[in-house]
């Protein structure tokens, strides 16, 4: 099966490594409130979310799971850096761009830190290939959750990863007194890695790299090979200059996957249970690694 870039993915690609402290309001990142149009729904998942959990952590509780603490994450599907390399866009415009998003609840359960994703499941697909690899029991499950907020990712962390500490990323990088207002994009075609969107109060658009960039599933051109300056993590750039470094690379749809594809740092446990739909894929796909309640 091609490798398939879908909205989920790209997502999950880019939460896997924005480390964080304890829980405050965030100024910049969007949270989980009951004013947000989600909370009703989203607030009853706790024992989907434990159940989520429990292959990883057999001591979590109701008491753990705290929605107060979940912050929203888009996904750029089409590659917002070439469209805005085609005709500039402003902040509205650029986050008008992304079609979906995800919420990720960070979850501490002693001294074990875990992040939830929470997605809207998606369609089933109609590709006969991908059909016939899933049972009717498994088809059937994705069209009980089409539309509906559910669990779609377990990840273990070394450390906490919260809202507040991508605030503090964002300031460090910007400047606290040139932000007017940020969100989190969580990977894109080509740079598979958290972001933050920023406007500052001049109205430029600064992307900030929250994690290792991550690059995989793309060709690259000679410039970028021989950049002098590669992407750094903490890093503010223009928007300007990330469109341009972007333009250097061509996603690569030669290699064959099966759609996790998650490359997590050392250290990152995760079990996924990814539903992928946003492109025409209905597919739940299973990568373990051992994990425990330290």
């Amino acid at each position: 099966m091609k490798k398939v870039y879908t909205i989920l993915l790209l997502v999950l690609l880019g939460t896997f490594a924005l480390g964080g402290t304890a829980f405050a309001a965030s100024e910049y990142v969007e949270q989980l409130t009951p004013d947000s149009a989600d909370y009703a729904e989203i607030s009853t998942l706790t024992n989907r979310v434990l159940d989520a959990m429990s292959g990883m952590c057999a001591d979590v509780t109701a008491a753990d799971i705290d929605w107060s603490r979940a912050y929203k994450v888009y996904a750029d599907e089409s590659d917002v850096y070439s469209s805005y390399k085609e005709q500039q866009m402003t902040y509205d415009e650029i986050k008008q761009h992304m079609e979906y998003y995800v919420w990720v609840l960070p979850v501490q359960v002693k001294n074990a830190y875990f992040h939830v994703t929470i997605s809207q499941g998606m369609p089933l697909t109609e590709d006969e290939s991908v059909l016939a690899v899933l049972t009717e029991e498994q088809k059937e499950q994705i069209r009980e959750e089409t539309g509906k907020w559910i669990p779609v990712v377990t990840e273990q962390l070394d450390e906490d990863k919260t809202a507040e500490q991508i605030d503090r990323q964002i300031a460090d990088a910007v400047g606290k007194e040139n932000i007017h207002r940020a969100f989190v994009m969580g990977g894109s075609p080509k740079l598979r890695s958290a972001v933050a969107v920023v406007e500052t109060i001049n109205h430029n658009i600064q992307i900030v790299v929250l994690e290792e960039p991550r690059l995989t599933g793309v060709q690259s051109s000679e410039g970028a090979r021989t950049a002098k300056q590669p992407l750094q993590s903490g890093q503010a750039y223009a928007m300007e200059d990330m469109a341009d470094r972007m333009s250097e690379y061509t996603v690569d749809t030669t290699d064959e996957h099966t759609g996790t594809g998650a490359e997590s740092g050392a250290g990152h446990t995760a079990i996924i249970w990814i539903i992928l739909g946003a492109a025409g894929i209905g597919i739940g796909c299973w990568a373990w690694k051992h994990a425990r309640c330290k």
